[in-house]
Formats: C-alpha cells, sequence, structure tokens
C-alpha cells in the first residue's frame, strides 16, 4: 500500500520549509526547523512527509534535507513542478486512473473507489470524503490537474490545449 498524501497540508506551507531549508544551506536538524518556523516538531511532520512525497525533501536520522528538485522549487515553474510530482502520489495517482477511465467521478464515487483499493484516508465515509474534496482541491485543483465542478461535487481532469 502507498503512503496517502497527509491531509491538511498546503502549498504555502511547502513552500515555507522549502524555503527555511535553501535559507540554511538545504539542510537543518528537525529541532532546529520547528525553531526557525516558529511550529512545533509535531505539526512540522506532515509537511515534511508531504515534502518527501513530492520529492523535494529527504529525511535522515533527526535532519531534514533539501533534494535537487527541493532546491530547484522557487522557480517560476512551481506549479508545472508540483503538477508533475503529485500525479505519482496516492491518493492523485489512483484518482487520475479512475478519471481516465471515467471521465468524472463525485467525490463519493472516489471514495467508493478507493475504499477497495486500499487508498482512502482513515475515519467514516463521510470524514474520508471531506478529507479526500480537501486534498484534491488544495493539491489537484491548484496545480490545475484537476477540474471540480461543486453543484455536482464532480471530479474531471484538467484539459490541456
Amino acid at each position: 500500500m502507498h503512503k496517502l498524501f497527509p491531509p491538511g497540508v498546503g502549498v504555502t506551507q511547502i513552500r515555507g520549509l522549502v524555503n527555511i531549508l535553501r535559507d540554511n544551506s538545504g539542510k537543518l536538524e528537525m529541532s532546529k526547523l520547528a525553531e526557525e518556523s516558529d511550529e512545533e516538531v509535531d505539526d512540522l511532520l506532515p509537511i515534511i512527509e508531504a515534502s518527501v512525497l513530492l520529492g523535494l525533501a529527504r529525511t535522515g536520522g533527526d535532519a531534514v534535507a533539501l533534494t535537487e528538485d527541493g532546491k530547484k522549487f522557487a522557480s517560476r515553474e512551481v506549479q508545472a513542478m508540483l503538477r508533475a510530482k503529485i500525479v505519482s502520489v496516492e491518493p492523485f495517482k489512483s484518482v487520475i486512473a479512475i478519471l481516465g477511465e471515467r471521465k468524472s467521478a463525485t467525490t463519493h464515487d472516489l471514495v467508493v473507489l478507493l475504499h477497495g483499493k486500499k487508498n482512502l484516508y482513515r475515519g467514516g465515509a463521510d470524514e474520508a470524503a471531506e478529507q479526500l474534496r480537501n486534498v484534491l482541491l488544495h493539491w489537484g485543483v491548484r496545480v490545475k490537474l484537476l477540474s471540480y465542478n461543486l453543484k455536482g461535487d464532480a471530479w474531471s481532469m484538467k484539459r490541456y490545449v
């Protein structure tokens, strides 16, 4: 089973982490990172996990370091870079496969289909749907990978010409 993208982590938080690491030669101990970011280590863990899943950072021992892609993250093409990265991270990978077959699906449809693949957030169906919707909105829509129709609660792939 693949690791799921942590719910509640936003692009701005990832940028903040990357900027702090960049300002400190690309590597910091977690305690120093917590101090620099003015966050508790426990609050930083999902941000670090998301950064690792996206290939922007790596962890070793008590330190977090930027990868080569993490060092390039501040470039103008952040949106395209993130779009290319999230397609291999769950639940985006499975959602893309589902939407490739079905063209569109509601959040409820996605929850049911992802549950069968064991690529779903914990909690009841409503809680899982809310977490999935939030992650897809904050990342999939933001990087222009997915489109969302609020009225029908329907997801589709963003088309590029």
